[in-house]
């Protein structure tokens, strides 16, 4: 915070940072319905809903991520849903083995990437 901001700048500050923090405490929960529909895919790689429901997660959490100032996760889902478009653009029904082990391999990177996360976060 600084010297400068307004008594309302403060806890406009305070009420983000809060959110922020309670943004970041959802990723374990996050990460594990990524996994479960990547597992649906490899059980049923025509699930066509298993494939628009981890596209939608993974398109959210770009979005969101980027907007509580994520940076890295948010670059990284972006590239993530970069291969999902091109997975899916070209075997419009199925995801192959290979799509599936690269999407194991995303979902593994993500996750060491938000336990690596150096972005000092409180809650107060």
């Amino acid at each position: 915070m600084n010297s400068k901001d307004t008594p309302c700048e403060v806890e406009m500050k305070k009420i983000v940072s809060k959110l922020r923090y309670k943004y970041y405490c959802s990723f374990p929960e996050k990460l594990e319905a990524i996994s479960k529909e990547i597992q649906r895919l490899k059980e049923n790689p025509e699930d066509r809903k298993a494939i628009e429901r981890l596209y939608a997660m993974v398109h959210k959490m770009y979005g969101t991520s980027g907007s509580f100032g994520f940076d890295q996760i948010a670059g990284f889902c972006g590239d993530w849903e970069t291969k999902l478009n091109e997975l899916t653009s070209e075997l419009k029904t199925t995801i192959p083995a290979s799509g599936l082990d690269q999407m194991y391999r995303y979902l593994s990177s993500l996750r060491k990437l938000i336990e690596a996360d150096p972005v000092s976060i409180s809650e107060s």
